[in-house]
């Protein structure tokens, strides 16, 4: 018997407590799915700045602040949720293999998609990304596009089939 993913577990029962009307005082949430529990969410940023000052999103790193509202509709500016936590995705490398193509470390894209090529021609995964679901493999290629093109994915969000778009996923 298959056991559901930790996260959709955790939804299920966030959902489940939400029906029932047992509403937590807290929850701690994905960005994107703020607006699916929206009519039962308050305003932050009033909070906040009376917790911590008119400059409050000083406290968190910009790009946090600006993925609290992602998922907001067009014009709402309200934060429903604050960042709990900032991170990073790591891309590793395997030094034999960079070795046996006389490769360097990658340190563009460009590059790094050329020795991906290159093992990949050899029959072996020239990128490989482990994860029980998909949060980890959306996050490394969403830090892989504002690396090259710093907001790209939030302009194109009204348009998933613009050329930028297909430019990334063609790469991928």
């Amino acid at each position: 018997m298959s056991k559901a993913p930790r996260n959709l577990t955790c939804l299920l029962s966030l959902s489940f407590t939400l029906i029932a009307g047992n509403t937590p005082a807290t929850a701690a949430q994905k960005t994107a799915l703020t607006q699916q529990y929206k009519q039962l969410l308050l305003p932050l940023q009033d909070l906040a700045a009376k917790v911590w000052g008119d400059s409050w999103k000083e406290k968190f790193y910009p790009i946090a602040i600006e993925q609290a509202r992602l998922s907001n509709a067009k014009g709402d500016e309200n934060f429903y949720g604050l960042p709990a936590l900032t991170q990073t995705i790591n891309l590793w490398y395997t030094i034999p293999v960079l070795q046996d193509l006389n490769a360097q470390p990658p340190k563009t894209y460009e590059e790094m998609l050329k020795i991906a090529h290159a093992v990949q021609s050899k029959g072996a995964a020239g990128l490989l990304v482990g994860a029980g679901d998909g949060w980890l493999r959306r996050d490394i290629y969403m830090q892989l596009i504002h690396n090259i093109a710093p907001g790209l994915i939030y302009a194109n969000l009204a348009s998933p089939d613009s050329d930028d778009v297909v430019r990334f996923v063609d790469a991928t």
